[in-house]
């Protein structure tokens, strides 16, 4: 068995995200998955895999997961205002993952990107992370 740490890990991200102050002061909220009519800015949590990552004496895990930015502002500023202070959270973080000893946590890449609807347009800022934990417990 792997040391499956995917839920523990978006959980301490969830909590790292919605405790901080200086995040919050920047958007309406942080969604595990958006509500209907979710005002931006603000932030949710998206896609997430994972990978055995187990040797003879330890059972671990290699986690990539996504944080999306939504933006309904006319320049990818504020996605990029909000991106570089989530980024600043999470990027090399020691977080508290129950069960888990999170040995690594870092940006694997970054990327703005424009969508357009009929009543305008908005901004997705798009974080990736890769996260490598073995189990305690």
């Amino acid at each position: 068995m792997s040391g499956f740490a995917a839920d523990k890990l978006q959980a301490a991200v969830f909590t790292a995200l919605s405790t901080n102050t200086a995040l919050l002061s920047m958007v309406t909220a942080v969604f595990d998955e958006p509500i209907t009519g979710a005002i931006m800015p603000y932030v949710s949590l998206g896609e997430t895999s994972h990978k055995p990552w187990d040797t003879k004496s330890s059972e671990g895990a290699e986690t990539l997961f996504t944080v999306n930015i939504w933006s309904n502002e006319a320049s990818q500023m504020q996605a990029k205002e909000i991106m570089a202070q989530v980024d600043s959270i999470l990027h090399q973080s020691s977080l508290a993952v129950s069960g888990h000893l999170l040995i690594s946590l870092f940006t694997s890449e970054a990327a703005v990107k424009r969508n357009s609807t009929d009543t305008g347009s908005f901004y997705q800022g798009i974080l990736k992370y890769r996260a490598v934990s073995t189990r305690t417990v």
